[in-house]
């Protein structure tokens, strides 16, 4: 994995993938006429890409990653050399997605877990050289009190002495997790969740339930 003049890093530890949608009536009831012209394309509840959201219905784009609050580290070819440290003050939180429970709102998040693994390329060509004071991580924050009760965080971005390096992740397979729901209000009073579809890792829990959308868009 090593580049010239360049030192690969090993990192792995608890990792997630997130990407959530807000959409208004409007992409509510397309995505409701998809569901229906073919509901084979919603196994695994794929719904993003299969029934075309607009970017503007974008909440958090894809984000993957290893949590980094949770990750172990050491020097890929270099087994004899100390791990790397990294100084837990250089970690930067640049986004919190968490509960807005909006108005006339239907959301859609996808939420996967696992063990994540894999591999930075720093501009330095030897262990000895590395500066943990030169390393930068910035991540982003999911945590949902409600009905998702799902928190995690995943590293958006790694950087050394102002130089954003690659980051190479992959898994050996991730539990997957998906939440189509809206809110019922009574005027400006939340009252609950109107939860249209619901699994976890493959398993369904709240199978679709469209008819929640006259709640939601009441």
């Amino acid at each position: 994995m090593t580049k010239n003049n360049t030192c690969s890093m090993y990192v792995k530890g608890s990792g997630y993938s997130f990407e959530s949608y807000q959409l208004n009536a409007a992409d509510a009831r397309d995505l409701h006429e998809a569901y229906k012209s073919d509901p084979s394309d919603f196994t695994n509840g794929a719904f993003t890409s299969n029934t075309g959201m607009r970017s503007d219905s974008i909440k958090c784009d894809y984000v993957y990653g290893v949590d980094p609050l949770d990750i172990s580290c050491r020097w890929n070819e270099h087994e004899d050399t100390s791990d790397p440290m990294i100084k837990p003050e250089n970690i930067v939180r640049t986004a919190l997605y968490t509960d807005e429970n909006p108005k006339h709102t239907l959301e859609y998040h996808q939420i996967c877990s696992g063990k994540v693994f894999g591999y930075i390329e720093l501009p330095i060509s030897h262990p000895s050289e590395y500066d943990p004071d030169l390393l930068s991580i910035t991540y982003i924050e999911f945590a949902y009190d409600g009905w998702p009760e799902r928190y995690g965080r995943i590293i958006s971005s790694i950087s050394y002495d102002d130089q954003e390096v690659e980051m190479e992740w992959e898994d050996n397979g991730l539990d997957v997790d998906n939440f189509l729901l809206g809110y019922e209000y009574d005027g400006d009073d939340f009252e609950e969740y109107a939860v249209i579809y619901e699994s976890h890792a493959d398993t369904v829990i709240t199978d679709f339930q469209w008819e929640k959308l006259d709640i939601i868009f009441n």
